[in-house]
């Protein structure tokens, strides 16, 4: 059996929900070399680990941008609330503003 087909059958183990004894187990069970089934376990784990990571990291630029594209929307808001002297427009920029701040400092932390 190939490297790739350990690495994809090991993953479809794991998402199956097996524990990863139980995964080693099965592959000693075939004859593999306990190297070999830990280097192989290591690196399906590794891949599964960066890619949930990597898209964490997609998931909090994009709300980081959006946070930042609201947040001057509603500061645009608010100084044409100033300039018109519309109470309304001034308090939803104020609220938007506010809100997309929370929304900034939430995904930075």
């Amino acid at each position: 059996m190939t490297e790739s087909s350990l690495h994809s059958e090991v993953a479809a183990w794991r998402d199956a929900g097996l524990a990863v004894p139980e995964i080693e187990r099965r592959l000693r069970e075939r004859g593999l070399d306990p190297e070999q089934v830990s280097r192989v376990v290591d690196a399906t784990l590794a891949d599964q680990v960066s890619s949930a990571t990597l898209w964490k990291r997609e998931r909090d630029r994009l709300l980081l941008l959006g946070g930042v594209g609201l947040c001057l929307m509603g500061v645009l808001t608010f100084v044409g609330g100033i300039m018109t002297t519309n109470i309304n427009l001034f308090a939803l920029g104020a609220v938007v503003f506010g809100s997309r701040v929370t929304l900034i400092i939430r995904t930075l932390i």
